[in-house]
Protein backbone atom coordinates (compact mmCIF):
# COMPACT_ATOMS: atom_id res chain seq x y z
CA UNK A 1 0.00 0.00 0.00
CA UNK A 2 1.60 3.34 -1.24
CA UNK A 3 1.32 6.40 1.37
CA UNK A 4 1.10 9.46 0.58
CA UNK A 5 2.72 12.51 2.49
CA UNK A 6 0.64 15.86 1.98
CA UNK A 7 2.92 17.70 0.14
CA UNK A 8 3.00 14.82 -2.38
CA UNK A 9 1.08 13.63 -5.37
CA UNK A 10 0.19 9.90 -6.25
CA UNK A 11 3.13 10.02 -8.28
CA UNK A 12 5.63 10.83 -5.70
CA UNK A 13 6.58 14.32 -6.91
CA UNK A 14 6.16 17.06 -4.14
CA UNK A 15 3.03 19.33 -4.81
CA UNK A 16 5.54 22.19 -3.90
CA UNK A 17 8.45 22.15 -6.33
CA UNK A 18 5.83 21.34 -9.45
CA UNK A 19 5.78 24.67 -10.99
CA UNK A 20 2.27 25.15 -11.77
CA UNK A 21 1.10 27.47 -14.56
CA UNK A 22 -0.37 30.65 -12.87
CA UNK A 23 -3.81 31.70 -15.50
CA UNK A 24 -2.73 35.15 -16.77
CA UNK A 25 -5.63 37.83 -17.17
CA UNK A 26 -5.63 41.62 -17.96
CA UNK A 27 -6.48 44.11 -16.12
CA UNK A 28 -10.33 45.00 -16.74
CA UNK A 29 -9.03 48.42 -18.63
CA UNK A 30 -7.65 46.64 -20.62
CA UNK A 31 -10.07 43.95 -21.06
CA UNK A 32 -12.48 46.18 -21.10
CA UNK A 33 -11.54 49.84 -23.24
CA UNK A 34 -14.43 52.38 -23.04
CA UNK A 35 -14.51 55.73 -25.23
CA UNK A 36 -17.47 57.98 -25.29
CA UNK A 37 -17.74 60.56 -28.04
CA UNK A 38 -20.41 62.87 -28.74
CA UNK A 39 -22.51 61.45 -32.27
CA UNK A 40 -24.10 64.35 -33.05
CA UNK A 41 -26.27 67.14 -31.63
CA UNK A 42 -28.46 65.42 -29.35
CA UNK A 43 -26.36 62.31 -28.81
CA UNK A 44 -23.52 59.82 -27.67
CA UNK A 45 -21.61 57.01 -28.50
CA UNK A 46 -20.13 54.54 -26.11
CA UNK A 47 -17.91 52.61 -27.94
CA UNK A 48 -16.62 49.20 -26.10
CA UNK A 49 -13.20 47.42 -27.09
CA UNK A 50 -13.69 44.15 -26.30
CA UNK A 51 -10.38 41.47 -26.17
CA UNK A 52 -10.33 38.08 -27.68
CA UNK A 53 -11.56 36.10 -24.31
CA UNK A 54 -13.50 38.30 -22.73
CA UNK A 55 -16.60 39.23 -22.37
CA UNK A 56 -19.39 42.20 -20.79
CA UNK A 57 -23.28 41.60 -19.33
CA UNK A 58 -25.13 43.67 -21.48
CA UNK A 59 -27.58 44.15 -18.71
CA UNK A 60 -24.91 45.33 -16.07
CA UNK A 61 -24.04 48.24 -18.82
CA UNK A 62 -25.66 51.49 -17.21
CA UNK A 63 -25.18 55.00 -17.99
CA UNK A 64 -25.63 57.71 -15.74
CA UNK A 65 -25.61 61.79 -15.85
CA UNK A 66 -24.04 63.85 -13.25
CA UNK A 67 -27.37 65.00 -10.53
CA UNK A 68 -26.53 68.89 -11.92
CA UNK A 69 -27.19 68.04 -15.38
CA UNK A 70 -29.06 70.06 -17.30
CA UNK A 71 -29.23 67.28 -19.62
CA UNK A 72 -31.25 63.94 -19.76
CA UNK A 73 -30.93 60.54 -21.36
CA UNK A 74 -33.80 59.77 -23.45
CA UNK A 75 -32.99 56.23 -24.77
CA UNK A 76 -29.72 53.74 -24.76
CA UNK A 77 -29.63 51.69 -27.68
CA UNK A 78 -27.62 48.28 -27.27
CA UNK A 79 -27.11 46.07 -29.95
CA UNK A 80 -28.06 42.31 -29.71
CA UNK A 81 -25.71 40.33 -27.65
CA UNK A 82 -25.03 36.59 -27.64
CA UNK A 83 -27.40 34.07 -25.39
CA UNK A 84 -24.39 32.65 -22.64
CA UNK A 85 -25.32 30.01 -20.14
CA UNK A 86 -22.97 31.55 -17.09
CA UNK A 87 -21.97 29.90 -14.32
CA UNK A 88 -22.15 33.10 -11.85
CA UNK A 89 -25.46 34.61 -13.61
CA UNK A 90 -27.69 32.01 -14.87
CA UNK A 91 -28.81 32.68 -19.02
CA UNK A 92 -27.34 36.21 -20.24
CA UNK A 93 -26.90 38.28 -22.93
CA UNK A 94 -23.30 38.88 -23.18
CA UNK A 95 -21.17 41.01 -25.87
CA UNK A 96 -18.05 39.12 -27.05
CA UNK A 97 -17.02 41.54 -29.57
CA UNK A 98 -16.85 45.31 -30.17
CA UNK A 99 -19.46 47.52 -29.96
CA UNK A 100 -20.92 50.76 -30.11
CA UNK A 101 -24.19 51.78 -27.84
CA UNK A 102 -26.09 54.75 -28.95
CA UNK A 103 -27.08 57.46 -25.59
CA UNK A 104 -30.07 59.67 -27.08
CA UNK A 105 -29.86 62.93 -25.01
CA UNK A 106 -32.40 66.22 -24.53
CA UNK A 107 -31.75 69.39 -23.09
CA UNK A 108 -28.17 69.18 -24.32
CA UNK A 109 -26.29 72.29 -22.73
CA UNK A 110 -22.78 72.78 -23.56
CA UNK A 111 -20.97 70.17 -21.07
CA UNK A 112 -22.20 66.52 -20.12
CA UNK A 113 -20.77 64.30 -17.42
CA UNK A 114 -22.03 60.93 -17.88
CA UNK A 115 -20.91 58.13 -15.69
CA UNK A 116 -20.75 54.31 -17.23
CA UNK A 117 -20.45 51.32 -15.38
CA UNK A 118 -20.11 47.60 -16.64
CA UNK A 119 -19.12 44.43 -15.71
CA UNK A 120 -17.81 41.74 -17.74
CA UNK A 121 -15.22 38.49 -17.39
CA UNK A 122 -12.70 36.05 -18.63
CA UNK A 123 -13.83 33.08 -21.06
CA UNK A 124 -11.22 31.29 -18.51
CA UNK A 125 -13.43 32.08 -15.30
CA UNK A 126 -12.06 34.88 -13.46
CA UNK A 127 -15.01 37.66 -12.87
CA UNK A 128 -14.40 41.42 -12.49
CA UNK A 129 -16.08 44.04 -10.38
CA UNK A 130 -18.21 46.00 -11.78
CA UNK A 131 -15.77 49.12 -13.43
CA UNK A 132 -16.90 52.55 -13.34
CA UNK A 133 -15.74 55.40 -15.48
CA UNK A 134 -16.57 59.06 -15.81
CA UNK A 135 -16.78 61.20 -18.76
CA UNK A 136 -16.47 64.87 -19.19
CA UNK A 137 -18.08 65.63 -22.96
CA UNK A 138 -18.34 69.04 -24.47
CA UNK A 139 -20.65 69.25 -27.15
CA UNK A 140 -20.36 71.14 -30.23
CA UNK A 141 -23.03 72.98 -31.68
CA UNK A 142 -22.93 70.76 -35.05
CA UNK A 143 -22.61 67.66 -35.45
CA UNK A 144 -18.42 66.33 -35.48
CA UNK A 145 -19.02 65.00 -39.27
CA UNK A 146 -21.00 68.44 -39.97
CA UNK A 147 -24.53 69.29 -40.77
CA UNK A 148 -26.10 67.27 -43.40
CA UNK A 149 -28.98 69.40 -45.36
Amino acid sequence: MQTLHAAESSQGASLFTESIEEEEFLSPDVAFKLDIVQKDANSLSANFKIEPGYYLYRERIKFVLAPDSTAKIVNIELPKGDMKDDPNFGKQEVYHHDFSANILLSNVNGNVKIKARHQGCSEKGLCYAPQTKDFDITFNEASPAGNIG
